[in-house]
């Protein structure tokens, strides 16, 4: 009897280490298989330059797009076309501006610190990649400021434009209008002609927008009036990327049009769905997940957190006087700080590479002659320029991160820019690159 349950025991033994052995080679496949993949999500609030830099890394990984994608950018600078020239017509009632006005002669920005400091003038910008850890002595903000731009309960309260000389005297010419007769004359019919519209996506190739919705279109934007409104675009919604198609539409609206690259990035098709690219780099490929950003899209981020190597979180530099789509009372800065909050120390990400892109520097560069930083960010301190915001905006960020040992890599970015984007892209796949072989213990 012992003899034949020394028996059984050895067959057990030896049953056990080869399914020990095939555990270990199972692993040995998975560990292989992670080292050449790597998982990459693209987060970060609404109208941050996402799908911009989606776009972009297609481009230079040479992730070509199809003959459908192309007719499918056409049909959506239509849109974009049509969707701007309803939002400035929108904004015109809104802030009570009349058609024709010229505005007034307004000084520009007159900012109280530009004497102070290192000179730090607009083209004085900080290095384009930093590396920083939660050292709370080099990342918190002066004492002297008492509120907290991150305490959702404390939001900086928006100082629109609305009382500067020219707001009063467009509301003054506005109320000047016969209520009962309103404006009349060729602007005024085409915002008519505009306003009933009802553009369907889906453009066919050769098929462009109705000769008369183009030179409407041309007729609003040519408004001295809208071009007024346009200055204010902080106070209502507008897509970055009006001035873009509105100065150019004899060219995009031609029959024979089709996008070219710079058409492709700057063109707006608002992420609704979840997308993944594919594309590889020394051997791994990587698996780029696009994510909406819009509040109602956040709730589908929670399935792509596991096994994600690296952490793309986008922030719009010019938000920083803007309100969100979904909530006219949130400042988007505000908001973005607050979802970079929560994503930087969730647990599941507590050796995950985050990488934040301060996005849009080249409409931040040009914010700032207009737009006071400390009128939304009263803790700003120091001259409106662009190496001192930038600094700022970057230090806010940082500051939210909770783990000593967490490495945050700062990029600041101008998305719709490729020579910019790809040279910072090839830093980015180096860290993650480096993220993904650290993960299996090989670095």
């Amino acid at each position: 009897m012992c003899s034949g349950g020394s028996k059984e025991a050895v067959v057990a033994t030896a049953a056990a280490v080869a399914n020990s052995k095939e555990i270990d080679k199972q692993l040995k496949k998975e560990e292989e298989a992670n080292l050449d993949t790597a998982k990459l999500l693209l987060l970060g609030t609404g109208e941050t330059g996402k799908s911009t830099i989606l776009k972009q890394m297609r481009l230079i990984h040479g992730v070509v797009f199809t003959e459908d994608e192309y007719i499918g950018f056409r049909s959506a600078i239509f849109m974009n076309i049509i969707t701007c020239a309803k939002s400035l017509i929108h904004a015109m009632e809104t802030l009570q501006i009349p058609y024709g006005f010229v505005p007034p002669f307004v000084p520009p920005v007159v900012d109280p610190n530009a004497g102070e400091g290192e000179g730090g003038g607009i083209n004085d910008a900080p290095q384009p990649t930093t590396e920083a850890s939660a050292d709370p002595a080099a990342q918190t903000t002066s004492a002297a400021n008492p509120s907290d731009p991150n305490d959702p309960d404390d939001p900086p309260e928006p100082m629109l434009k609305r009382n500067d000389p020219a707001a009063i005297a467009a509301r003054e010419a506005y109320a000047l209008i016969d209520p009962e007769k309103g404006q009349t004359g060729p602007v005024v019919d085409a915002a008519a002609l505009i306003k009933g519209v009802n553009i369907r996506f889906g453009f066919v190739k050769g098929e462009t927008l109705p000769a008369n919705i183009i030179d409407a279109a041309k007729l609003i934007w040519g408004d001295s009036g809208v071009q007024y409104c346009y200055t204010r675009a902080n106070e209502y919604q507008l897509i970055d990327c009006c001035a873009y198609f509105m100065n150019d539409i004899d060219r995009v609206c031609h029959p024979e049009y089709m996008p070219g690259e710079q058409d492709i990035l700057n063109a707006r098709m608002m992420t609704t769905s979840i997308t993944e690219t594919k594309f590889e780099v020394q051997g791994v490929t990587f698996r780029v997940f696009d994510v909406g950003g819009q509040r109602s899209q956040r709730k589908k981020w929670a399935p792509y957190f596991d096994d994600v190597r690296a952490i793309i979180y986008l922030v719009a530099m010019n938000s920083y006087d803007q309100v969100c789509f979904e909530d006219a009372s949130a400042n988007r800065m505000t908001e973005s700080l607050n979802v970079f909050k929560s994503m930087c120390n969730h647990p599941m990400f507590k050796s995950t590479a985050i990488i934040l892109f301060m996005n849009k520097i080249d409409l931040f560069r040009t914010k700032l002659e207009t737009a006071m930083i400390t009128n939304y960010f009263p803790e700003f301190q120091g001259p409106n320029t662009y190496e001192r915001g930038s600094e700022f905006f970057a230090r806010q960020f940082l500051q939210l991160n909770k783990n000593p040992e967490k490495k945050i890599y700062v990029h600041f970015t101008w998305a719709t820019d490729t020579k910019q984007i790809k040279k910072i892209l090839t830093m980015v796949n180096e860290i993650i690159l480096s993220s993904n072989m650290a993960s299996i213990g090989l670095m």
